[in-house]
């Protein structure tokens, strides 16, 4: 049986970046957008032999790119 375990020593990093054309004759905005998340977890805890153990996981960066446009009616 697991005991508890306890989220520690986690750090998420977002960083972005937009812009945004309203073209106001069409009552329209044109955007584009990125973003950068970066996540490193870290829990603790004991096993089933009741050993503490401390585990962490990272996952790979991930990028995000939209781009898009709203009309206005």
């Amino acid at each position: 049986m697991c005991g508890r375990i306890t989220a520690q020593g986690s750090t998420i990093d977002r960083y972005g970046l937009g812009v945004v054309q309203e073209i106001d004759a069409a009552a329209m905005h044109v955007f584009a957008k990125w973003q950068l998340q970066e996540i490193d977890l870290g829990f603790t805890g004991r096993d089933q032999n009741n050993v503490r153990r401390n585990v962490s996981q990272g996952y790979d960066t991930w990028n995000l790119f939209q781009v898009g446009g709203v009309i206005f009616f």
